[in-house]
């Protein structure tokens, strides 16, 4: 009877055991995981023929542009592009700029979910002042054919959460003075299932600027958002310009459901 006993208190003790070591992947696994992310951010100007600078900026720069992949901390770039004409009396014949700020910040823990702060700005100005006077940016002959940011994040959701979006606005305008110009700006959250299938999208026409929803489990959640804009003027009996300007600028959270 002693054996018996001894011998059903190993087994049990082996089974609490086995669970233990089953166990302890699943307390590891991460709740949420940042999965990917891309950024573009760029800006050119042409006066008079000539080129400006292709971009100058305080974030990061690979070759003669600025532009690389993020990471789950999100991406810092402030850049521009400017060029002046001058005439023999030092007098602005004609100038372009672009310009593209981008201060992203992103977090990511079990806990407290994903809290994304978004601020994507970019803008355009082409102004002619004298005969003959031209200018635009971006500058059409020269690559990158935009000002403005491209960016997408994307994290693997492992639990059911709630999205909620706050004042996540995309705004564009244009003043024109005798110039052409042009502005967009939007952003995109998509969900889907790891075989790729849609499970929802939102965006500021279908959803506002500041909602909730509920994500399912094991999915992946992209938050992708773009600005561009672009100027053009040219000499007309007068002086003429060009001014456009896009955004996208507000906050994301991803949390676990209950908090």
């Amino acid at each position: 009877m002693t054996e018996l006993r001894l011998r059903r208190t190993m087994a049990a003790a082996s089974f609490a055991s086995l669970i233990l070591m089953v166990a302890i992947p699943v307390l590891a696994q991460n709740n949420y995981r940042f999965n990917m992310g891309s950024v573009s951010s760029t800006a050119t100007s042409m006066s008079n023929g000539s080129y400006g600078a292709p971009y100058t900026n305080s974030g990061t720069c690979i070759g003669t542009s600025c532009s690389g992949g993020l990471s789950g901390s999100g991406y810092h770039d402030d850049g521009s592009s400017t060029i002046d004409t001058v005439d023999g009396y030092g007098e602005i014949i004609s100038s372009a700029k672009g310009e593209s700020q981008n201060n992203t910040t992103a977090s990511t823990s079990d806990s407290a979910g994903i809290n994304l702060s978004i601020s994507s700005v970019a803008t355009a100005y082409a102004t002619a002042n004298y005969s003959g006077g031209y200018a635009q940016s971006p500058a059409v002959y020269k690559m990158p054919f935009r000002d403005g940011t491209s960016m997408s994040m994307a994290w693997h959701i492992y639990i059911g959460s709630t999205l909620t979006v706050t004042n996540l606005k995309a705004f564009a305008q244009t003043n024109l003075q005798g110039g052409t110009g042009f502005a967009t700006a939007n952003w995109i959250i998509t969900v889907q299932e790891l075989n790729g299938t849609i499970v929802a999208q939102y965006t500021q026409d279908n959803s506002g600027s500041s909602f909730t929803a509920q994500i399912p489990a094991n999915t992946i959640v992209t938050i992708g958002w773009t600005t561009q804009c672009g100027a053009k003027t040219s000499y007309n009996w007068g002086a003429t310009s060009a001014y456009s300007m896009a955004s996208v600028i507000g906050q994301v959270s991803i949390t676990p459901v209950g908090q």
